[in-house]
């Protein structure tokens, strides 16, 4: 019985030491890291290796290109493959989503489509409507789930919501018609955010043909749609909730 409990705290005493053993690449490698993968134009870590000598190094630190301390540099110069791999895996994952997201974009016809800030827009005319989608997928973004088209006009407060599965550019187009027909008064502009399923040829011919003004705001910037937002979370969220919904 002594032996067995001799046995069990030599086992907890290795897993103590495990936790309290310090990460040899910490995150300060892995930010000068970072850094240069990004100077090497993302090459893969075989390829990034051999560019990490001494000489190298110091001519980044010297140009301003990175900024370490040479316990730092110690380190890069004995780090090996998978060891980069490990550290750069956060970051590539990041530059995918990155890539994926510039990839939708038009440029353009984003810079067709005049941006506007709260501030620019007219608010004692009505007509102006701003646009937006509130997501109904809850904490799973897989497969098609309902979508809420809010549109709201920034002079009388009107609001008109439309449900659909998914945020497709012909199902958001068959929405804002809906939505627009709906409205007691006839619309001037159109003022949704950067999503693709707004700014995207179909939307923008539509606004053409109909003689609306197209506008939209600013990249990540929620304040140049407040009025929308606002009403995202009083008349739909509060009404509908963070569930998910697929039918």
């Amino acid at each position: 019985m002594i032996k067995k409990l001799k046995c069990i705290s030599n086992i907890d005493k290795r897993k103590e030491d495990k936790r309290k053993k310090s990460k040899y690449y910490d995150n300060e490698v892995g930010a000068t890291l970072e850094k240069l993968w990004k100077i090497f134009d993302y090459s893969c870590s075989k390829r990034l290796k051999p560019n990490l000598t001494l000489e190298m190094l110091n001519k980044l630190r010297l140009l301003g290109e990175i900024s370490c301390r040479d316990e730092v540099v110690l380190k890069l110069l004995k780090i090996s493959t998978p060891s980069i791999d490990r550290l750069l895996e956060h970051s590539r994952e990041v530059e995918k989503i990155n890539r994926r997201k510039k990839k939708k974009s038009n440029p353009l016809l984003f810079d067709k489509i005049l941006t506007k800030t709260s501030d620019e827009l007219n608010r004692n005319t009505l007509g102006i409507i701003q646009m937006d989608h509130v997501e109904h997928c809850g904490s799973n973004k897989g497969g098609d789930y309902v979508c809420t088209l809010s549109c709201t006009d920034i002079c009388s407060g009107w609001f008109e919501a439309e449900g659909m599965i998914g945020m497709g550019q012909e199902r958001t187009l068959r929405g804002v018609k809906l939505a627009r027909e709906r409205m007691p008064f006839n619309w001037k502009e159109m003022h949704p955010d950067n999503g693709t399923s707004f700014i995207n040829d179909i939307l923008y011919r539509y606004s053409s043909d109909e003689e609306l003004e197209f506008t939209r705001s600013r990249p990540y910037k929620k304040n140049d749609n407040c009025w929308v937002e606002q009403k995202n979370i009083t008349h739909v969220r509060r009404m509908i909730g963070i569930l998910r919904y697929d039918t």
